[in-house]
C-alpha cells in the first residue's frame, strides 16, 4: 500500500483503477508520448510535461478536541481530497502517478475501472498537524482516440497526462475531514504515541464533518494550510 513519511497522499482520481507506480523516474524526467506512432496532432494532448525541482507543502492541521479522519485515496471513485487547476479536478502527487491510466502507460483501447481495495484515511489527533510535500507535478485528464495508442481502437479512450505547475499558477485545494472512522478488517488507530497516521477501513467514516478549502498560487518552497476544528 501507498507510504507515509511526510504523508504523501494517493491521488484524487474518478478513473484510477490499478497499482500505483512509485518511481519518480517512472513519471517521466523527460517529456514522453503514447506509443502512437500516427503523429496525428489530435494525440498531443497525451506528451507529458517534464518535471522541475520544485516543491511546496500542504500543512493540514486539526485544532478540534477530537482525532479527525481525511481521505487519502479512494481509488475508481471521487475522494474528498482535491486539487483544482481552473476549477477542474487535477490528479495530483507525481511519486503515486495516476495508478496506472497514464496516457503514456495504457494497455491497448483503455481499460475499465475495479477496486477491491480498503478505503484510506490520514488520522490526524487533536492538537496535530501533518505535512504533505507537493512537487508541483499533477495530471490533466484527457479524452482521446483509441487510434492514438493502436490504430484498430475504435471511440476514445480517457487517460491522464502528467502537468508541471508553473511558479505562480492558481489552484485551489480541499479537504473533507470526519469525526468516526468504522473498523472492519483493520484498525482506525495509531500506534501509541503517533499523532497521526494512516489507516484502513471498509466500513468508510461518517460522524460530524468539515471542508476546509483555500486557493493558492504555486510558489517553490511555500506553505499553504487546510485548518479543521479552529
Amino acid at each position: 500500500m501507498r507510504s507515509a513519511a511526510l504523508v504523501v497522499f494517493g491521488l484524487i482520481s474518478s478513473l484510477a483503477c490499478s497499482s500505483p507506480q512509485s518511481s519518480e523516474d517512472e513519471v517521466g524526467n523527460e517529456s514522453e508520448s503514447t506509443d502512437s506512432e500516427t503523429g496525428d496532432p489530435a494525440c498531443d494532448p497525451a506528451t507529458n510535461d517534464p518535471m522541475t525541482d520544485a516543491t511546496m507543502t500542504f500543512r493540514l492541521t486539526n485544532q478540534g478536541p477530537t482525532a479527525i479522519f481525511v481521505a487519502a485515496t479512494d481509488d475508481c471513485v471521487s475522494n474528498d481530497f482535491r486539487l483544482r487547476s481552473e476549477g477542474v479536478d487535477a490528479l495530483w502527487s507525481s511519486t503515486i502517478p495516476a495508478q496506472g491510466n497514464r496516457c503514456d502507460d495504457m494497455p491497448p483501447c483503455g481499460f475499465g475501472c475495479t477496486n477491491d481495495d480498503p478505503e484510506q484515511y490520514l488520522r490526524i489527533e487533536a492538537g496535530a498537524s501533518v505535512d504533505i510535500v507537493w512537487d508541483g507535478y499533477w495530471w490533466e485528464t484527457v479524452t482521446l482516440a483509441g487510434s492514438c495508442f493502436i490504430p484498430e481502437c475504435e471511440g476514445d479512450v480517457i487517460c491522464n497526462a502528467g502537468r508541471q505547475a508553473d511558479v505562480g499558477e492558481m489552484f485551489e485545494l480541499e479537504a473533507l475531514a470526519f469525526t468516526e472512522c468504522t473498523p472492519s478488517d483493520f484498525e482506525c488507530d495509531c500506534a501509541p504515541g503517533e499523532m497521526s497516521c494512516l489507516v484502513y477501513t471498509y466500513g468508510g467514516v461518517t460522524g460530524a464533518s468539515e471542508t476546509s478549502m483555500q486557493a493558492f498560487a504555486f510558489e517553490p518552497d511555500g506553505l499553504l494550510e487546510l485548518v479543521f476544528g479552529a
